[in-house]
């Protein structure tokens, strides 16, 4: 439709199309395109002077209860044409998630609650460096075309917390590049004192096979749902408590707190919702994790393995 709108005014001279809406949750549709090509703009980081852009939002690391925000994401509320009582109702009976898209027009993760208390995995970062003295254990979280690839590696500490670290790929071109994938996995397994790898087969099983013949120790996790209510149930338990320990990396935030909570007849799982946005090493993170911490079961010879 909006093709249609924009390429149908050329049969007029000097169009002009005006766009109004609120923030939405999914940045790689056709207003989150427009919406990150306007703060280019703004930010003078692209230069276009066909494009107006206008956006009153709260600054993103606001507190919902900052009457300043409010102020910022309203302009009318100065006029008296929005009522006060009105936004700090709304505050209170509606879904933080919610109350930021609507009342503070900001761009969200996801349509739904997030699958973490607000600020939970901020808390979780540190100092904390993985020691190549200590055991390993890798997810591996597998696309061919639209999708990231993730591989997460998590480590136990004798401080109780577990070391996690992420490398993500992204498609080139429509492909993926399947040999750095093993060849990182490989480095890895040079590197520090790998357990296991733990893989969804769907993906990833030729290159598993080549793994396994160099004496890597390959464990197929499925992403059956008996397999992952558990597995997310126990990242859940170490994010809010502050097990985990990760070092801030942009990328790995936003794919973890991109993910949303599915309901199943077995519980909930780790799912995009109704949202475009990666969340394959939060996938990784719950498998990496989860083996990690039952490594009573663990096997220390190569070959494949099903859990």
């Amino acid at each position: 439709m909006w093709d249609a709108l924009t390429l149908g005014s050329g049969a007029r001279k000097d169009p002009n199309i005006v766009a109004i809406t609120t923030a939405g949750f999914d940045l790689d549709t056709v207003c989150g395109q427009l919406y990150n090509y306007g703060k280019r703009v703004v930010a003078g980081d692209q230069v276009d002077e066909r494009f107006g852009f206008f956006w009153w939002e709260a600054p993103a690391d606001c507190r919902i209860d900052d009457r300043d925000a409010w102020a910022t994401a309203n302009p009318n509320l100065a006029e008296g044409l929005l009522d006060i009582n009105d936004m700090e109702i709304s505050m209170m009976q509606t879904a933080e998630v919610a109350f930021r898209r609507y009342r503070l027009n900001q761009w969200v993760r996801t349509d739904g609650e997030s699958w973490l208390p607000k600020g939970a995995w901020e808390l979780c970062r540190s100092d904390d460096e993985l020691d190549p003295t200590l055991p390993v254990f890798v997810g591996i979280d597998m696309a061919l075309k639209h999708d990231s690839i993730a591989v997460v590696v998590a480590q136990p500490q004798e401080s109780g917390r577990v070391v996690c670290r992420a490398k993500i790929w992204h498609p080139d071109g429509g492909a993926m590049d399947v040999a750095a994938v093993e060849q990182h996995l490989r480095e890895l397994g040079r590197e520090y004192q790998v357990n296991e790898f733990a893989y969804d087969p769907a993906f990833f099983q030729r290159s598993a096979e080549a793994l396994s013949d160099e004496g890597f120790v390959m464990v197929e996790f499925s992403q059956s749902t008996a397999r992952m209510v558990p597995a997310c149930g126990t990242l859940y338990e170490y994010v809010v408590n502050q097990k985990i320990a990760h070092n801030g990396d942009p990328m790995f935030a936003d794919q973890v707190l991109s993910a949303a909570q599915r309901s199943t007849d077995m519980g909930w799982r780790l799912s995009k919702g109704k949202s475009k946005r990666k969340i394959d090493a939060a996938i990784a993170l719950a498998m990496a994790v989860d083996r990690a911490t039952r490594r009573a079961d663990t096997v220390a010879q190569p070959g494949f393995f099903v859990v």
